[in-house]
């Protein structure tokens, strides 16, 4: 395909997905609605039902949402704010300031985009996908002293809405689950990882990890995977602080992962290590092979010189003097 053909093909896919972003944002032509905490999202059966089996199956012929035309949903309002926004857009804004900065902006992407709301929840994820910072935290221990001596006001503002968008990721990540949308989990996933590795370790690092280790089950190692690398990765500085101990008492399965992913990061560097030091044995036995060779040069010159005991011009004998042999070999062999 050529560059021109490609730019084409672009336009009409960004033409594609600004009418699709339209319509969501209108809700024109909507035949379906979708309904969370109150909140109304009118959607398009054509659009949301091919992404999610969840919702084709809720529509089908014979279930009570396909005569009232409407979907109720018991979740965090803005996960599914933000999967409905995958579905229509192919993205999602993760940062809930963000989201509530540009809800009266221009941009329809980010202008359906509502604040999460932080609400105690007694469903478990099974029900219900809901998450609560006034929840009581019994697995956490006092805050990290790095956090609380060293960071500016500001600065703990800012952690704690990054650690907010890496939640928010968390929540996704398991509606995608939950609704079966397979690629959305794949881009939750890429947004936690890089939300979680920019800012390591996010304030409220217990919270995320239990947050994690609540909404995923114990086959589903995506998230788990990039957590325990993460920890793994940094435990010498981790293992210090009081909550994270409490983290590894409180979730078994999290202890586990770490411990993995520690195993996995050593055996990895044992293995670079044996690969170094096998290319350094294989240079050394070349400097050997190198070395010998220079001493045979050495022996059949001396060899040459004392067979020659008359000068080739004049044919006056003389004494070949070869005191310094000796030396000048032991400097070949010691790479002087």
């Amino acid at each position: 395909m050529s560059s021109s053909e490609m730019a084409t093909a672009t336009a009409h896919a960004d033409a594609t997905l600004a009418a699709l972003r339209k319509m969501f944002q209108s809700g024109a032509y909507s035949d379906l609605v979708i309904r969370c905490h109150g909140q109304e999202f009118r959607v398009h059966r054509s659009v949301v039902c091919p992404r999610s089996t969840f919702f084709e199956t809720a529509c089908a012929s014979g279930f009570q949402e396909a005569f009232s035309g409407v979907i109720e949903l018991d979740d965090d309002l803005g996960s599914v704010s933000r999967m409905l926004s995958y579905i229509y857009t192919t993205d999602y804004e993760d940062a809930s300031d963000a989201a509530e900065h540009d809800r009266d902006a221009d941009s329809p992407v980010d202008a359906i985009e509502p604040v999460v709301e932080m609400k105690p929840s007694s469903m478990n994820a099974a029900t219900s996908i809901s998450m609560s910072d006034d929840a009581p935290e019994t697995t956490e221990g006092p805050p990290a002293a790095d956090d609380v001596n060293s960071a500016t006001p500001s600065e703990k503002a800012s952690g704690h809405l990054a650690a907010q968008a890496v939640k928010n990721n968390v929540l996704v990540y398991a509606m995608a689950d939950k609704y079966d949308v397979p690629l959305l989990k794949v881009l939750a996933r890429e947004k936690f990882t890089a939300r979680a590795e920019a800012g390591w370790p996010p304030a409220g690092l217990t919270s995320i990890l239990r947050l994690v280790y609540e909404t995923t089950p114990d086959h589903d190692r995506g998230l788990r995977m990039v957590v325990g690398d993460l920890c793994a990765r940094h435990l010498r500085h981790l293992l210090p602080a009081q909550d994270f101990g409490h983290s590894l008492r409180g979730l078994r399965s999290f202890s586990v992962d770490v411990l993995l992913a520690f195993w996995a990061r050593y055996d990895a560097e044992q293995g670079s290590l044996e690969v170094q030091v096998a290319d350094l044995g294989d240079k050394l036995d070349t400097a050997n092979r190198r070395v010998t060779k220079l001493e045979n040069y050495l022996k059949d010159a001396k060899k040459i010189v004392e067979k020659n005991s008359n000068c080739r011009h004049c044919r006056i004998a003389f004494k070949p003097s070869l005191d310094n042999f000796n030396d000048l070999a032991m400097n070949v062999k010691l790479g002087a």
